[in-house]
This record gives C-alpha cells, sequence and structure tokens, in this order.
C-alpha cells in the first residue's frame, strides 16, 4: 500500500492509506479550529464535532456514537456511518478534540471493519500535550509502517506504505 496525502495547509493536514492485509483504506485528518479547547476530558466537545463532521460530510450514522479511550486527556467518540443509505461499504470513524484541532482517524471496507483491525490502527495515535518542543512519544513500530508526525497539530500516527509521490 501507499500513503497519500488528501488535505496540506496550515490549519489541515490528511492522509489516507491502503492496510492490504486486512482489506481497509485508513484516514487520518487534523484541524485546528478557532474555539476548539485544548483538552476535553469529558468528549462533551467531541461529540458536537462529530455531529457537526458528519452534517459536514453528509453521512448517515450506522448505530450510536460512544466513546472510546482517551487520547492527550481528550475522551474521543466513535462511529459507523456511510456516504449513502445505500452504499455497500462502511467506514469506522475515531475522533478527538485536543490541542485545539479536531483529529479524525478512520477504516474503511467495502464490507465490513472487523473492530481488531480497527483498534490495530487508531491505538497508533499520539498527541503531545501542547509544549511547543515537546513531541508525542511511541513505543516501537512492530509493523514497520510508516510514522507522521505534524508538529504544527502536535499528532503522530502510523500509516501503512510508503508515501506516494503525486
Amino acid at each position: 500500500g501507499g500513503t497519500d496525502e488528501t488535505a496540506n495547509t496550515a490549519w489541515e493536514k490528511s492522509f489516507t492509506g491502503k492496510w492490504p492485509a486486512k482489506n481497509l483504506t485508513l484516514g487520518v485528518s487534523g484541524r485546528q479550529s478557532p474555539g476548539l479547547p485544548q483538552l476535553d476530558p469529558n468528549g462533551t466537545v467531541a461529540a458536537t464535532e462529530a455531529q457537526y463532521f458528519m452534517d459536514k460530510e453528509v453521512l448517515h450514522l450506522e448505530g450510536p456514537i460512544t466513546d472510546v479511550a482517551m487520547v492527550g486527556g481528550s475522551k474521543g467518540k466513535e462511529f459507523r456511518a456511510k456516504t449513502s443509505k445505500d452504499a455497500k461499504g462502511i467506514t469506522v470513524y475515531r475522533l478527538w478534540v485536543v490541542n485545539g484541532a479536531r483529529y479524525v482517524l478512520t477504516a474503511t471496507s467495502a464490507t465490513t471493519v472487523d473492530p481488531k483491525d480497527s483498534e490495530e490502527f487508531f491505538k497508533t495515535a499520539t498527541v503531545s500535550a501542547g509544549g511547543a518542543l515537546e513531541t508525542p512519544h511511541f513505543s516501537a513500530n512492530i509493523k514497520d509502517w510508516l510514522f507522521v508526525y505534524i508538529p504544527t497539530l502536535k499528532i503522530l500516527f502510523f500509516m501503512p506504505g510508503a508515501p506516494t509521490q503525486g
């Protein structure tokens, strides 16, 4: 697989990459937004951002929005959605609000997404606490995936495959 950059601005970075072994397309997006808090320990802002994100992307929710593990001191939200009511594929979204930004990780399949596979990817997300020189710490990359660190958004994550040249 390869990793493609799909957005590159001062306030937003997005990447997608194929995970051929699991037949998934993985995605990550970080977007700074004025007014978002540095921390969201209860997930209240993440819940609002999840609804805003679904409305903006015209997603059709498939099931409940649930709480997930904290990243950088902020509680996240997870939901499954389709791009249309009749779409065959499904995407699992995990969203956090931290460091004044909204982070969204996705795992997409043409059929179904095994929760173990999406969790394996989602747990790679790490953010720094917000210090200008502080970087996220991470454990060994057992899959030999490419790691991507975005200093302006203070997030680090792993993606399968080498970056593609566009």
